[in-house]
């Protein structure tokens, strides 16, 4: 099973309705059951959890294989602190494989406010102990991306995909 964070987002329903069409077995982590019945499609099995409460993230991971990390709004320290209970959560309850969608610019020396966001988040996956992905998200684009392996810290591979929107 496949459960996709911020499943309600534009981001997240892309994501769920393109695994599931995929014939995924795919899990939508919501914070509102009622919104996820309007925004998901039919069928999809919905796990209620907050980025803020860790039990519940915890609960909602149970018995999940894969986990793909769709980023939550805010200001940057809410961010950091969702992304880091994510990865906490996931590796606590055993996750074979985390996907986290980031952004291209992560450097450094970048004078984008949410870089080092994004730089802590993918610096954890890299520490976590669990197999993890990274897809850096255009920002100019939706239609185009590209994908890193990350497991040590380095990405090890770098191409480019089409997002699901794309095609």
């Amino acid at each position: 099973m496949i459960l996709v964070t911020g499943a309600t987002g534009h981001a997240g329903r892309s994501v769920v309705g393109w695994l599931a069409s995929l014939g995924h077995d795919v899990v939508a982590m919501v914070r509102d059951v009622q919104a996820a019945s309007r925004r998901l499609p039919s069928g999809i099995a919905l796990r209620v959890a907050d980025y803020e409460d860790a039990s519940a993230l915890k609960r909602a991971l149970s018995g999940i294989d894969d986990m793909v990390l769709i980023s939550s709004d805010g200001d940057a320290s809410a961010v950091m602190r969702h992304h880091a209970n994510a990865i906490e959560a996931a590796t606590a309850t055993n996750i074979r494989h985390i996907t986290f969608t980031s952004i291209v610019d992560t450097d450094e020396l970048s004078p984008f406010y949410f870089s080092a966001v994004y730089r802590d988040a993918e610096r954890r996956l890299a520490v976590c102990g669990e197999a993890a992905s990274t897809i850096h998200v255009l920002a100019s684009s939706r239609k185009a991306m590209t994908c890193s392996r990350v497991t040590d810290g380095n990405p090890s591979r770098r191409s480019s995909i089409d997002s699901p929107a794309s095609r």
